[in-house]
């Protein structure tokens, strides 16, 4: 590992860790938060907390299978992007458009069967589909763009003393 190579690291795996661990805490912020759809009735909830999150946990656990390319690809392209910006030439917004780009992707490839059976009907899906993951995409890209700052600024920049 070289000088410069030890904060690009820690942000590749810091970004990567957000990818896996992100949705984990959304759905475990999901089972905490109370029911809140009308002010008519109360929701009884049975003794099994332990159980909605031991469930929730499988669930996060099949998902990671999903999870892990985009993982692989955020951490992989952050360390990209922060050697750049280490070296000066690189201003990181390019992954935030990165991420946009592989929302769509992902958008046009789950629609691409449909695409193919009728592709008279398909450009409306692709419009709205592939335009709310090319949103959401941008808003990971903005999350993982901002922790990889953060990581970068306080992460340690040479090699550990031996």
């Amino acid at each position: 590992m070289t000088l410069h190579d030890r904060a690009p690291i820690i942000a590749a795996v810091g970004n990567a860790s957000v990818v896996l661990l992100l949705p984990l805490g959304l759905m475990l912020l999901g089972n905490v938060l109370p029911d809140r759809v009308s002010d008519t009735s109360i929701t009884v909830r049975p003794d099994g907390t332990g159980r909605a999150i031991m469930l929730t946990l499988v669930t996060w656990f099949y998902m990671c299978r999903a999870l892990l390319p985009f993982a692989f690809i955020a951490g992989w392209r952050t360390f990209v992007h922060a050697r750049r910006r280490a070296a000066g030439t690189d201003r990181s917004w390019v992954g935030v458009l990165e991420a946009g780009a592989c929302g769509f992707v992902c958008a046009l490839l789950i629609l691409a069967p449909g695409i193919v059976r009728t592709p008279a009907q398909a450009p409306p899906f692709l419009v709205v589909y592939g335009g709310i993951a090319l949103l959401v995409g941008l808003v990971v890209g903005l999350v993982l763009r901002a922790t990889a700052l953060v990581i970068l600024k306080f992460a340690p920049r040479g090699v550990p003393e031996s």
